[in-house]
């Protein structure tokens, strides 16, 4: 199978790890069905990799004209989450590679989002783009910081849609100017 990992078999018919890079890496790879490392912290079943528990999921792999993406959540709730999130995006990286597969959302997003069902992507990147906007209006130092953030999360949205062919749901243009306009467009049924 490769020299990231050496799957041990266990009586379930679920593949059980020694480590959290090598069950990251068999299910970005799709090597098995279902694996997990030790009792559950950290395990996959199809195109979903969880943490601890499946209200917590840590990625989904989405498919759109055959071609693979990854939903990456971008939430953080403990040390031990986050370096579960770490050994998944070493996994994305070296298998996939990130400039162009990877699209971070929320926990709720993450969990409802599929080919078929979208709306929960658009409304994330929506509500980021809300968000970034008004702390853009209030800021005094940090000003320039929001408003990229609010540029990233329109552009995010945008090249999400993009791959399933959907309308772009955000104005495109960056300028400080516009981006704070950008606060009174965004459409409410996003």
């Amino acid at each position: 199978m490769g020299p990231f990992y050496r799957p041990r078999s266990s009586r379930s018919g679920v593949k059980t790890f020694s480590t959290l890079d090598e069950c990251a890496t068999a299910w970005i790879r799709g090597a098995y069905g279902a694996g997990r490392v030790g009792k559950d912290r950290m395990y996959f079943v199809g195109s979903m990799i969880y943490s601890y528990r499946n209200t917590w999921p840590l990625a989904k792999i989405i498919y759109a004209s055959s071609v693979a993406y990854v939903l990456l959540n971008v939430a953080r709730i403990s040390n031990s989450t986050t370096n579960h999130l770490r050994a998944v995006r070493g996994a994305i990286r070296a298998y996939m590679g990130e400039a162009n597969t990877v699209f971070e959302l929320d926990t709720d997003a993450l969990a409802n989002v599929t080919e078929s069902r979208r709306a929960e992507a658009y409304t994330y990147y929506s509500e980021s783009l809300r968000g970034s906007l008004a702390a853009a209006e209030k800021a005094r130092s940090l000003r320039a910081s929001h408003l990229e953030a609010a540029r990233h999360a329109a552009f995010e949205g945008n090249r999400f849609a993009g791959l399933f062919g959907d309308p772009l749901p955000f104005p495109t243009n960056a300028q400080e100017a516009l981006a704070l306009a950008l606060h009174e467009s965004v459409r409410e049924d996003v």
